[in-house]
């Protein structure tokens, strides 16, 4: 037996107003859960209220699909939600390495600088200029470096991330 396969129609072939609302809804939705993704432990709060709702209407349209004969597409209304979600991490990891990899190159940069010259680059430098990285110097050959939301102190191996909304 062939199964109808429905979306903005009802099983009358009639458009659905309701249909029409739970798409923009599952679209805006989709956004924040993309943003939740993004600030990820935090995020969960963002994502949890969304992910409920989506189970819902999912659980909604299975019982439908099931008792009507047919294939709603809705049956399937968690999962751009949830991979939405993941692209939103996946997102917040690319940029995280990137972050951390910019840090320490400008570490490096300066640290060599300071060791050529004796003096610290200061804010116009041409090279922290051109990669968005900010200076703080300190005395006796010491600096903090900012980038984004991050910074790594002059000695240290390790990039600091400031604390997520």
């Amino acid at each position: 037996m062939k199964k109808r396969v429905l979306f903005i129609v009802d099983k009358n072939g009639n458009l659905s107003a309701v249909k029409f609302v739970l798409l923009f809804i599952n679209i805006f939705c989709c956004l924040l859960s993309f943003c939740g993704g993004m600030i990820f432990p935090l995020g969960i709060f963002i994502l949890f209220p969304i992910f409920i709702l989506a189970l819902i209407v999912t659980i909604v349209y299975i019982t439908k699909s099931a008792c009507n004969h047919t294939f709603e597409i809705f049956t399937l209304y968690f999962l751009p939600l949830l991979v939405s979600a993941c692209i939103g991490m996946m997102v917040d990891q690319i940029d995280t390495k990137h972050t951390k990899q910019k840090l320490l190159e400008a570490k490096n940069y300066v640290e060599k600088y300071y060791e050529e010259n004796g003096i610290m680059p200061d804010e116009d430098d041409e090279y922290l200029k051109d990669n968005a990285v900010k200076i703080r110097s300190e005395e006796y050959g010491n600096f903090v470096l900012y980038y984004k939301d991050a910074r790594i102190c002059g000695g240290d191996e390790h990039v600091y991330f400031l604390p997520r909304p």
